[in-house]
This record gives structure tokens, C-alpha cells and sequence, in this order.
């Protein structure tokens, strides 16, 4: 399908939120605590240059770093891992934000909320799963970027000339409930149960699209359902900083609850990710201890 085409571009980026949001389904999977740290623990920062953008981040509200030129996950690093500068780019990692507030768990408080909807044994409520406020993001950029113009490119690969494409592939568009997003659904029905394309465990879920008042697709989500209902199960909300002129691709991973507020999420993680910059570029920087990267 088209879609997983331009999906491998947040596999990476959102493998971390994978582990955090699986517990929508899966909870026994869920991603580990922060470190924990105390008052006389020294600063940990992320430092390097994010799509363009030199930025020093509490190592506590990110997971998963990776730079350009490091080796695989599950790959040993062959020679010295190289010092980190400003101008180290980096092209990956992930991150999880309470909304709308914009907490992370390095928050004590946050940390207690995050719990609360993050079981480690039992099942999620389907009143939780559904008020679920957490965020799962990732970010590629460095490397991993797609290159601007990604979202166009996305947007025609995925709605463009349905009538030929195989069945399973034909997205074709409806009125949506969700204002300032374009709605398509995938076309048919399974050929074995009769059941529509669009709620098949293996089909592509919803797809959403917003235009901006140009015409140029600026957001694509993804909602898929939960296995054998008509309710959406998590929706997964891309977007690039191109306007900013930042080489950045951001992914986020949310429950349905949230999808109302597509517009503000991506204005307040976008904000987010801005506070990461760091003018001051010199001088002295205690690096994570505990990234062997």
C-alpha cells in the first residue's frame, strides 16, 4: 500500500512511542521511567544541530538519541564514539508530552498522571484509553529527513488516481466530522467477510489531510481501528517544519480522545520542539552519561 511507503519515514522516529502507545492495546508493554536523578546529580544534555537548529535538551525528556553516522540499534560502534558538538547532527529521537499542558515525565506530578494511564499489568479502561492526554513523538531529521516537500509528495502518492489502484489502495474522499481536515477512506470491501475495506483489521484505517489556504497539504494523520469495531484505536498526526526552514519531521502518536485537537497539538509540539534551541553554542556541556550512542 502506498501508505507504508511514506510510513517508514516514522518508523524510527516513532519506534520509541510504539513501546509508550502500545499499551493502548498492549499494556504490558510500556516504555521504561527516566533515569532517576537527584539534587546533586550534574545537568545531562542532548546537544547537536537539529535540522539546522543548534539545540542543548534535558536528556531527561528525550529517548532514543541517535546522530548521523551512528551504527544501527543492536550494531556495535566500530573506533571511538566521537565527541558531541553543536554541529553533531542529529536524526533521531523521541520524546513523550502531557496535553495540553506540555509537561513530560520529568515532572514528579507528570510522572504520577503518566502512570495512571500507563498500567503495568492490567488492562486500560476504555474511559482511560479514550481521556488518555499523553503525546508519543519522534523526530527524524539529519539524514533521516525526507527533504522538503515531503508532505506534497505524501499527499499525491496517497490520493491521487484511486481508480487505479489495487483494492485495499483506493482512497477516495468524504465529508469529515473534524474541522480543517480532508477525510479519505479506503474504497470496497474485504472480499471474504463483505465487511467495508475502511474498518478491516488489515486495512489502512482513516486518513486525514489538512490544506492550508494555498492548497498545499501541510498535516497528514492516520487512524487506524481497533481490531473487529468501528472505533479508532490510536491516530498517528505528521507535519514538517519546512516553513520554519528547519530540515525537521515530527511524529506524534495519540489516542482518538485527542484527534479534536489536531490543530493546537501541532502548533503546541511544534513549540515544543523550538524551545530545544540553544544560542549560547560554547562552553562547557555535561553530556548524557548513560548514551553509549
Amino acid at each position: 500500500m502506498v501508505l507504508i511507503v511514506f510510513g517508514l519515514l516514522a518508523v524510527l522516529s516513532i519506534g520509541f512511542a510504539s513501546v509508550c502507545y502500545v499499551v493502548i492495546d498492549n499494556p504490558e508493554l510500556i516504555a521504561p521511567p527516566p533515569p532517576v536523578r537527584t539534587a546533586n546529580s550534574p545537568p545531562e544534555y542532548v546537544i547537536g544541530d537539529l535540522g539546522g537548529m543548534p539545540v542543548k535538551i534535558d536528556h531527561r525528556i528525550v529517548q532514543f538519541i541517535e546522530y548521523d553516522g551512528d551504527p544501527g540499534w543492536g550494531e556495535r560502534r566500530k573506533g571511538p564514539r566521537p565527541e558531541r558538538t553543536y554541529s553533531s547532527r542529529l536524526s533521531s529521537f523521541a520524546f513523550e508530552v502531557r496535553y495540553p499542558d506540555m509537561k513530560t515525565r520529568a515532572d514528579k506530578d507528570a510522572q504520577a498522571d503518566y502512570e495512571k494511564y500507563h498500567p503495568l499489568s492490567s488492562s486500560l479502561r476504555a474511559d482511560l484509553r479514550w481521556a488518555n492526554p499523553w503525546i508519543g513523538g519522534g523526530i527524524e531529521s539529519g539524514s533521516r529527513y525526507p527533504g522538503h516537500g515531503a508532505m506534497d509528495r505524501l499527499y499525491q502518492a496517497t490520493t491521487s488516481h484511486p481508480e487505479t489502484r489495487a483494492m485495499g489502495d483506493q482512497l477516495v474522499p468524504i465529508e469529515s466530522e473534524i474541522p480543517g481536515l480532508e477525510l479519505f477512506v479506503d474504497l470496497g470491501a474485504h472480499p471474504t467477510t463483505g465487511e467495508s475495506w475502511r474498518y478491516s483489521s488489515i486495512g489502512s484505517g482513516d486518513t486525514y489531510f489538512h490544506r492550508d489556504s494555498s492548497g498545499r497539504p501541510t498535516t497528514y494523520i492516520n487512524c487506524n481501528f481497533r481490531s473487529g469495531t468501528r472505533r479508532y484505536s490510536l491516530c498517528q498526526h505528521e507535519w514538517s517544519l519546512e516553513s520554519l526552514d528547519l530540515n525537521i519531521w515530527v511524529s506524534t502518536l495519540y489516542p482518538p480522545g485527542l484527534l479534536p485537537h489536531w490543530q493546537d497539538i501541532q502548533i503546541k509540539v511544534s513549540q515544543f520542539i523550538l524551545t530545544f534551541h540553544h544560542a549560547q553554542t560554547t562552553g562547557p556541556v555535561s553530556p548524557p552519561a548513560n548514551i553509549h550512542r
